[in-house]
Order: C-alpha cells, then sequence, then structure tokens
C-alpha cells in the first residue's frame, strides 16, 4: 500500500511539469552549440577533402609522412596551399590502395586532371612508366614534386619519366588532340 501512495504522489507532482518541453529545450540547445559531432568530426578531421587546415598538416601530413613545405633544388622555400596540399594527399591516399596496374592508375589520372586535360601512363615493359600529360601544362609546384619529390605511386624498382607534350605542336592521327600531316613533326622522345 504504501509503494501505491508514492506511485500517486509522483505522479501528480509531475503532471503540472512539462517534462518534454524541458527534453526539447534540453536537446535544441544542445544542437545549437555541439550539433552533430560525429558528423563534424568526420568533416572536419576524417574527410581530407573537406577537413580543417590543421587536420591537413598535422594528421594526413602525419599519416602519409609528407609536409606542404618544400625547398626546390635551387634553395628556394615554397609553400603548398590548402587546395594542392589536398591534391597531394589524394595522391597518397590512392598510393595506399594501388594495386600498380596501368588500367587503375590511369582512372585516377583521368579522375584526378579531369578538368585540365589528358594524362596518362604507360608501362614501357622495361622497369620503367612514362606519363604523358596532354593539352595543358602542370603547374610549376606539380612538375617539381611529381619529378624530383617521388610523390607520384609506381611499383617498387621502377622509374617513372614524365612527359609533357604540346599538341599544336606534335604530329598525330585523325580524333586525336594533334596536328595533321605537314602541321606538326614526330614527337623525339624528350619532354
Amino acid at each position: 500500500m504504501f509503494k501505491n501512495v508514492t506511485l500517486d504522489v509522483l505522479q501528480k507532482e509531475n503532471t503540472y511539469t512539462n517534462l518534454s518541453d524541458l527534453l526539447m529545450k534540453r536537446a535544441g540547445v544542445w544542437d545549437k552549440h555541439f550539433g552533430d559531432i560525429s558528423t563534424r568530426f568526420v568533416d572536419d578531421i576524417l574527410n581530407y577533402n573537406t577537413c580543417v587546415p590543421s587536420a591537413l598538416d598535422y594528421f594526413w601530413g602525419k599519416i602519409f609522412k609528407i609536409s606542404r613545405n618544400f625547398k626546390d633544388e635551387n634553395g628556394n622555400a615554397f609553400s603548398l596551399t590548402d587546395d594542392q596540399f589536398r591534391e597531394i594527399i589524394k595522391i597518397r591516399a590512392f598510393g595506399t590502395r594501388w594495386q600498380g596496374d596501368v588500367l587503375s592508375m590511369n582512372e585516377f589520372l583521368g579522375d584526378l586532371f579531369r578538368d585540365r586535360g589528358t594524362v596518362y601512363m604507360v608501362d614501357s615493359q622495361d622497369m620503367s612508366t612514362q606519363i604523358f600529360v596532354f593539352a595543358f601544362q602542370l603547374e610549376p609546384w606539380e612538375s617539381y614534386l611529381f619529378k624530383t619529390q617521388d610523390v607520384l605511386p609506381r611499383p617498387a624498382g621502377i622509374g617513372t619519366s614524365i612527359y609533357e607534350l604540346d599538341p599544336t605542336k606534335v604530329f598525330g592521327f585523325h580524333n586525336t588532340e594533334f596536328q595533321p600531316f605537314n602541321q606538326g613533326t614526330f614527337w623525339g622522345g624528350q619532354a
């Protein structure tokens, strides 16, 4: 009997308070000041496409053992912007899951440079690969990092050469970006 009286008293006391309203206000304050913490954590830290600059440097840079600061062969220091550093991290991330085949590398290069022009890799079958860039020039920082800092993924023990070709000066065939007969010369193998 004592239990029933206690329950009745508690129910009567709480019927006059708006418990659901208090819970909704608490949830509103929580959402306003904290938001969805897991989504923010993924966006601000774990997604290298959207993360904050400090996460690029102190999380992704440490994971892939790369810095945004470099010195070129002349000793001039330069620092990559956030977008440039994201590109390098994207390349390094691809290298961790890449199986070493030319097809997946060409798909990756096509996706990476899709808004700029044509890029593809050729396996020379002599322990080297060649990457050809058509219709655009690599940025100076890209050219430096790709050619001297071994940023692009490659199979172990394989050398990679990068060639930037100007389609307005090189002979090609029908339905290519190159020049027709009497308008261009054959590419001689030199960049």
